[in-house]
Parts: C-alpha cells; sequence; structure tokens
C-alpha cells in the first residue's frame, strides 16, 4: 500500500532528492515549501513550516520528513535561527503526533560539536557537548529543534548529516559554494581546517531508510569522509583541472579575518564569505564514526571522488561554473 509522506524543504537541496525518491518507489510525496515549485509530480504547497495555516493545507498524512530549516550560519538577526530551527522542528512534530504518524527530523552534525575539544577526538553521535558549548546560533536552534521535536513526539527518528555536495543544489549550500569557487579556481586560499564530505544521494537513501527502520528517540550521523580542506580542494581542483589554492591560513588568522568581516556585515546586512562560527567549526580536530547507521541503516556513502565528479558536473550543467 502507497503512503503520503510530507516532505518540508521539498524544493531544497535534500528535499528534491528526497520528493524524487518517494515518487519513484510509489509513494505519494508532499513537498512543503516557501519555494515550492509547480509542474513537479507530486503535491507542491508553498507555505512556511512556522505558520499553521501551511499545515492546515497538508491534510492527512502516513509519515513526516522534516527537512526545513535555515541552513546557513549567519543571519544578521540570529533570533531567525530559533524562530525557525526550533520553531519548525516543533510543529512538525505536533503535526505528526496529530496524524499518530512517524516523523523523521534532520537536524545537522554541528550539534554533536563543542568549543571545549582541544585534541584529537572521534565523534559517533552518542556524546554531547553542553548546549552551551555549541558554536553559534546555527547548532544551538538544531540541538533545541531535536529537544522539542522529542518531547512533543516520541515517535521521533533524527538524522545528522556533515556537509553534502552533489547534483541538485540550485541554491548552493555552503559546501556546495566551496566546491564552486575551488572549481572556478577562485579560491586563493584554505584554512588549516577540516570537513567530512557525503553525497546528497547517500544522504537521501538514509534519510528515507531511517523513516522506516531508525528507532524512536535515536540519532544516526551520516558522515562521509574526513578530510582536511586542502585535500578536499585539492580533490576538487584536480577534477575541475584548475590549480588548487595557493595558501593555507592558519585558522588563528582566518578567525581574526572572520571577525572582522563580521563586524562590517552587521552594518550592511550582507552574508560574510566566511563566517565565524563556520571558521570555529573547521577548525576543530574532530573524525566523524557513522558506524551506527552503517549498522542499522544500510548506510553506505560512495568515494568522495564519486560525489565531486558529479557536483562539478552539475556546477557547469547550471552555469555555475564556466565550461
Amino acid at each position: 500500500m502507497s503512503r503520503r509522506i510530507l516532505v518540508t524543504g521539498g524544493a531544497g537541496f535534500l528535499g528534491r532528492h528526497l520528493c524524487r525518491m518517494i515518487h519513484e518507489r510509489g509513494d505519494a510525496a508532499v513537498c512543503l515549501d516557501l519555494h515550492a515549485e509547480e509542474g513537479a509530480p507530486w503535491l507542491s504547497i508553498r507555505g512556511s513550516v512556522i505558520e499553521p495555516s501551511a499545515w492546515e493545507t497538508v491534510g492527512k498524512v502516513d509519515a513526516v520528513i522534516h527537512g526545513a530549516a535555515i541552513t546557513d550560519l549567519w543571519r544578521k538577526d540570529p533570533s531567525d535561527f530559533d524562530r525557525i530551527n526550533r520553531g519548525g522542528a516543533e510543529m512538525a512534530a505536533l503535526f505528526a503526533k496529530q496524524h499518530d504518524a512517524p516523523l523523521l527530523l534532520v537536524s545537522s552534525y554541528t550539534v554533536l560539536m563543542g568549543r571545549g575539544t582541544r585534541s584529537e577526538t572521534l565523534i559517533d553521535g552518542v556524546s554531547l557537548p553542553p548546549p552551551l558549548d555549541l558554536i553559534g546560533a546555527y547548532p544551538t536552534s538544531k540541538r533545541a529543534g531535536e529537544k522539542a521535536a522529542l518531547a512533543a513526539w516520541p515517535q521521533t527518528v533524527i538524522v545528522r548529516p556533515t556537509a553534502p555536495i552533489g547534483p541538485g543544489d540550485l541554491t548552493l549550500t555552503p559546501p556546495m559554494k566551496m566546491t564552486r569557487d575551488v572549481a572556478a579556481g577562485k579560491l586563493p586560499g584554505v584554512m588549516a581546517g577540516r570537513i567530512n564530505i557525503v553525497d546528497i544521494r547517500d544522504v537521501a537513501a538514509a534519510t528515507f531508510a531511517a523513516l522506516d527502520r531508525g528507532k524512536p528517540g535515536k540519532a544516526y550521523l551520516l558522515s562521509g569522509e574526513d578530510l582536511t580542506l586542502r585535500q578536499y580542494a585539492q580533490k576538487v581542483a584536480a577534477e575541475a583541472r584548475v590549480d588548487p589554492p595557493a595558501l593555507t591560513v592558519p585558522p588563528i588568522v582566518a578567525r581574526a579575518a572572520a571577525r572582522i568581516e563580521a563586524m562590517a556585515c552587521k552594518l550592511t546586512g550582507q552574508p560574510p564569505t566566511a563566517p565565524a562560527d563556520g571558521v570555529d567549526l573547521a577548525a576543530l580536530p574532530v573524525r566523524f564514526d557513522n558506524r551506527l547507521a552503517r549498522e542499522e541503516l544500510g548506510f553506505a556513502p560512495r568515494a568522495t571522488e564519486e560525489a565531486i565528479r558529479d557536483a562539478v558536473a552539475f556546477l557547469r550543467q547550471e552555469g555555475f561554473l564556466a565550461g
């Protein structure tokens, strides 16, 4: 029997993949998004996840995947993060409870990273840093969203992807912006930091699997390969056949530059090129262990080189890159 599955943020990077996957598997996808597209082979509803009227238009569903969120690390008004990320998660949980439907909440790996990390640390998703140790408004709001959703509806399963890349990102999330800049040969340097890359298609497959096979109350880390930012830039540059960034910037220098830029952005309202919170996150000496997702969800992320190849091809196809 086919199911009717709501995907909030269904017009976003992950949401598009999820709606397509649901549709291709014979279920009925319902997209709720401020930018829901007309002409999709599934029901598209334009609306905000923090507006009760938007939820009222959805109707009865058999499951909810809540992916709608502010995914950038900077906002002129930081309270936007709590309003959308926590508030939206809570409303999604209340809606799922109303329909006695399972809820799959898309959170973030950043809720696992604390400022107090000083030595090499393996993150497996079991231990959580204290809330006050979280790095900025984005991870704080995502952690608050997890807590609010679980309190409102215990039949909630959580996934925490790392930095996704791949085809289908029409608005360019931060990892894809970096990929574009490196592939265009326009990034003069990279910080001496780290990144964990995962293919968006693998995140979508694991998210769908978690909806059916995940255990309520549990959170699954969807991580790929641990790389330094220089290693990642070199892989992207090799695929794009351009020179990699020449400079490696020490974290202390990157932090200082980011904080100076942040002060200017408060005055102009323009987003920074390198948000200070992003710099702090990238500087942490952490690695990621996705064993739980592999064992319980069958998560099997593809090689980073394949993800990069398809991401660069997509950027060229959509005109984000010349040639």
